[in-house]
């Protein structure tokens, strides 16, 4: 008899999937919008900057957001996950 995963168990491999891309994304953001922090807001570099900071800031957020429209049940669950690493049972 074919025994089929629980939700849970699909969020966590769904969640595993995605983690390390999401992490990166998110560390590349901060990265370059620190870049951007530290430039003159008229400079050429600084739009550089602005353009890398908000694709990778879109990446990780579209990551996070498609991930709760599939399992809105366990968005929290989701969150602790990508953002500090926690696995959490979904209340």
């Amino acid at each position: 008899m074919l025994k089929l995963p629980s939700m849970d168990t699909l969020v966590k491999q769904a969640i595993k999937a995605n983690v390390k891309q999401f992490r990166e994304a998110r560390k590349e953001y901060h990265y370059w919008n620190d870049k951007c922090n530290e430039c003159d807001r008229g400079s050429r570099e600084y739009l550089k900057y602005t353009i890398f900071a908000d694709q990778h800031f879109y990446e990780y957020v579209t990551i996070k957001d498609t991930l709760i429209r599939l399992f809105p049940a366990q968005k929290q669950m989701i969150i602790d996950c990508l953002y500090d690493g926690r696995e959490r049972s979904s209340s």
